[in-house]
């Protein structure tokens, strides 16, 4: 039975100190555009066709490129060559404010703990109704954050928006469930992809894809 849990971790104060001490850094990020809605500006895990000339690769991944992208009214937009330089947008700003917000929203996101019939855990779901969620993937704490649960090499599939799925790497869960995340991924409000990333200490990386 899954089980969940709210605030999946223990935090320090410091860390917390630290982590608001960036964002008020990062703030300065924030579009006051003339749609008074406009406010983050991060890179996201997308298709690559969303890139409009701004896309990067992401290692071995097929189907997804880190696209920076804009929050407004009407949900999200990818950021233009016009828009990024009337607005003097900088790469290594745009990933700084990134990785600032991925580590907030990684610390806040709700996490279920997949168990099989013995007990034994087989993965976990993270979920937030954040659209901005998909900029985990680029969390430097992803793999500190799990590794009590999952070992220090895990799989992740960004199969929403606003759900990701973390495998232990020594299991045989993609092989069990492998079905299940590819009918869920057909069936959901906003699927993102069924590509596998390994997640380990030197590498975050594709290594393939589930196949439907």
């Amino acid at each position: 039975m899954p089980t969940l849990r709210n605030g999946h971790r223990p935090r320090t104060s410091l860390r917390i100190a630290v982590l608001a001490f960036l964002a008020a850094l990062a703030s300065g990020m924030a579009m006051a555009d003339d749609d008074s809605a406009a406010k983050r500006i991060v890179y996201l895990p997308r298709p690559a066709y969303e890139g409009t000339g701004l896309s990067e690769p992401i290692e071995g991944a097929q189907k997804l490129h880190s696209v920076p992208m804009r929050e407004w009214k009407y949900g999200l937009r990818p950021i233009d060559p016009e828009l990024w330089e009337s607005r003097s947008l900088k790469q290594e700003n745009v990933w700084a404010e990134t990785e600032t917000l991925a580590e907030q929203l990684l610390l806040a996101a709700e996490m279920i703990e997949h168990r099989n019939e013995k007990k034994v855990l087989t993965h976990l779901e993270l979920r937030s109704k954040d659209p901005l969620f998909s900029s985990i993937l680029y969390a430097p704490s992803l793999r500190m954050e799990f590794a009590d649960y999952l070992g220090d090499e895990f799989y992740l599939i960004p199969i929403e928006t606003t759900r990701f799925y973390l495998v232990p790497a020594l299991s045989r869960t993609l092989e069990r469930e492998g079905a299940d995340f590819v009918k869920e991924f057909q069936d959901a409000d906003a699927p993102l992809a069924l590509e596998v990333f390994l997640i380990t200490k030197d590498a975050r990386r594709a290594i393939g894809e589930l196949q439907q």
